[in-house]
């Protein structure tokens, strides 16, 4: 019907009157017997010009031009093929003007046929653009059905109509000609001995993405890397399965609308890009890269055209996973609500009115570190199906992250203790993990020895990981998206808890309050002390320091002469008389942003400190010792206090507190 559709478009301009219009389209015949049938339905007499054939070997492009203007001959279709060199001569340019001008009084229509016109300003107000489209849908269905039959004439086309495979075939070589689709069709039979399947489809998506190249606008990534090889963010691969159903044809006919895509915002080195790979090879759709910065021109207008020509191709690919990666970086400082009349202010508003407006089967998938230069308008719904957060990888994912990269390296992770592994790298990114494993081995194998449980434990300690060289960035992100972004991970003990009992062979029961005490206590019996505090004040919401320092003295020595203080304030008690081990472990667990301090009342504890109560962090300096009740919650206050994520630990608080 699209076709159909535009030929009567074009009919209708030319009824109207217009003197020229432009037709941008790379299927050159297929338009042009369209328009053949068309002219001798509508009784006009058409002639061709192109540089080689001429309409008459005495008359030149010029001598048809100003005929056309001139009246001496009407009702006339003059189609003139690849005229855009033709541009760069004035008298060419002013011919077409005149021409067109005078088209109405004569009913003579001048058509302009390429694959990439641009119009001289001259001629912009006197002609209509229209851009032709590809193949669609059902077109291409008749295509693989010609297909099919010529390869394998014993093959049984009628049944497999229906089907989904015939229905991917069909969308697989949308974005192509008719010429290409047939071609790639071919010989992707050829080399699959005509078996439909999953050898076929990648082939295809192959070829097709080495016909479309030949722009620097977009890169060409290979469908390398599937789920499997992304450890953890399995909310957002749920997210991401869910949504790939709603690509399929089936559900366009039921009026389900494509997704648009996702924005993925977290710490560097956390999986993002590497999930974006992968949602391509789950959908088996060709995976385009965009690169803001490769779109900047000096001359002004360029850019626009530039990023108008990056987005076409990712429409002349669909269906097909555009992957903008670090947007934040492309788009700092741009903002369509500004008054800024700056080149990627224009840039981010032509960005995301083609994502509100574009009905093509393009899944956009951007990805930003720095929030602080995210434009606002890039977070607002109905430009993104929705905002993931992706934080640093839980106890789970680092587990998945040390099996995937010691696989990959030909390693067999059940030699090494990941537990005790996972339990060391806690705060370090995916990327800082893969370097622990690549690096251990590398070292080892140049010295010839064998990798053992303490080369990668040694390489561990010697990574600094971005939890502490980036400690207050990442927390001011998690503050951010609280309220903002769906969490791309699970409950990070829910799940450890989980792959325990899958393990061990307990029933996968829905995990609860009494579960999640158990696995508490079973951390803190293995002395994973950290994780077990960490997990017991996420199952104890609002706990107490005076509950942790009972409920853990079973375990280890909880009792000392230790205290924890406002850093920033070190006259503001927060506890007194803990070991040194458990001092140690909740000052880096609350300084870390893995647990959080809550003021509450002086009542919440048996055991009070006989100094004057604080309700809040003081602006100005304590002169004088005083005590600050608090709670500790797994997540932040709604109201950020950073003095209450900065303790410092002292000994003997005795001096203070000589009565508690």
């Amino acid at each position: 019907m699209p076709t159909e559709n535009h030929l009567l478009e074009i009919q209708q301009y030319f009824q109207a009157g217009y003197g020229l219009i432009a037709l941008n389209t790379f299927e050159e015949e297929r338009w042009l017997n369209g328009i053949r049938e068309m002219a001798t339905r509508e009784q006009r007499q058409l002639d061709e010009w192109s540089a080689v054939v001429t309409l008459d070997s005495r008359a030149s492009l010029l001598d048809q031009l100003k005929l056309m203007a001139s009246g001496e001959q009407n009702h006339r279709l003059l189609l003139l093929k690849d005229i855009q060199p033709q541009f760069e001569d004035p008298q060419i340019v002013r011919a077409l003007r005149e021409a067109s001008q005078h088209g109405q009084r004569y009913a003579n229509t001048i058509l302009l046929m390429g694959p990439d016109l641009h119009l001289p300003v001259e001629l912009e107000k006197e002609s209509i653009l229209i851009e032709l489209p590809l193949p669609d849908y059902e077109t291409m269905q008749q295509l693989v059905e010609e297909v099919l039959l010529e390869c394998d004439e014993k093959m049984d086309v009628s049944t497999l109509q229906d089907t989904p495979l015939f229905e991917r075939l069909s969308q697989t070589v949308l974005g192509l000609t008719l010429s290409q689709a047939r071609r790639t069709l071919v010989r992707g039979l050829h080399k699959t001995n005509n078996q439909i399947n999953e050898n076929l489809f990648l082939s295809l998506v192959a070829d097709k993405q080495e016909l479309l190249q030949g722009s620097d606008l977009l890169e060409y990534y290979d469908l390398t890397t599937d789920m499997e090889s992304v450890g953890g963010l399995e909310t957002l691969k749920e997210w991401l399965e869910q949504r790939s159903s709603a690509f399929t044809e089936s559900a366009r006919r039921q009026g389900i609308p494509a997704p648009r895509g996702a924005l993925i915002i977290g710490v560097q080195g956390c999986g993002k890009s590497l999930i974006a790979r992968a949602v391509a090879h789950r959908l088996k759709f060709p995976l385009l890269r965009m690169d803001i910065s490769t779109l900047l021109a000096s001359e002004r207008g360029i850019s626009e055209r530039n990023m108008r020509m990056a987005l076409q191709a990712a429409e002349t690919m669909a269906p097909s996973v555009l992957w903008i990666d670090e947007l934040d970086k492309g788009f700092a400082g741009a903002s369509i609500d500004s008054k800024n009349d700056s080149t990627l202010s224009r840039l981010l508003g032509r960005f995301l009115n083609w994502m509100e407006e574009q009905r093509g089967k393009v899944f956009v998938v951007a990805t930003a570190n720095n929030i602080d230069q995210l434009p606002p308008e890039t977070i607002r719904r109905g430009r993104f199906d929705e905002l993931f957060f992706v934080d640093l990888p839980n106890y789970y994912e680092r587990s998945e992250i040390f099996k995937i990269h010691m696989q990959r390296r030909h390693c067999d992770p059940t030699d090494f203790s990941l537990h005790e592994l996972v339990e060391r790298t806690d705060g370090y990114s995916g990327a800082e993990i893969e370097q622990i494993v690549a690096s251990t081995l590398l070292e080892c194998y140049s010295t010839g020895r064998a990798v053992t449980q303490e080369e990668l434990m040694e390489t561990a300690e010697e990574v600094v990981p971005l939890s502490k060289t980036m400690e207050e960035k990442i927390f001011e992100m998690r503050e951010w998206a609280n309220g903002r972004c769906r969490r791309a991970t699970p409950d990070s003990r829910v799940q450890q808890m989980l792959d325990h009992e899958k393990r061990s062979g307990h029933l996968a029961e829905e995990p609860t309050i009494a579960t999640a005490q158990r696995e508490w206590k079973r951390l803190a019996q293995q002395d994973s002390l950290s994780a077990a505090i960490s997990e017991y004040v996420r199952v104890n919401d609002m706990c107490t320091f005076e509950e942790i320092q009972t409920d853990f003295t079973p375990y280890f020595d909880t009792r000392g002469e230790h205290g924890l203080v406002i850093r920033q304030n070190p006259k503001v008690m927060l506890a007194v008389k803990f070991s040194e081990e458990l001092n140690l472990v909740l000052s880096q667990l609350i300084t870390g942003r893995r647990i959080y301090l809550h003021p509450t009342e002086a009542e919440a504890y048996k055991r009070k400190l006989p100094l004057p109560v604080l309700k809040q962090v003081p602006e100005d300096r304590q002169r004088e010792f005083a005590w600050l009740p608090t709670r500790l919650r797994s997540v932040p206050p709604v109201t950020r206090s950073p003095a209450l994520s900065q303790v410092g630990r002292i000994r003997k608080p005795g001096a203070a507190t000589s009565e508690a």
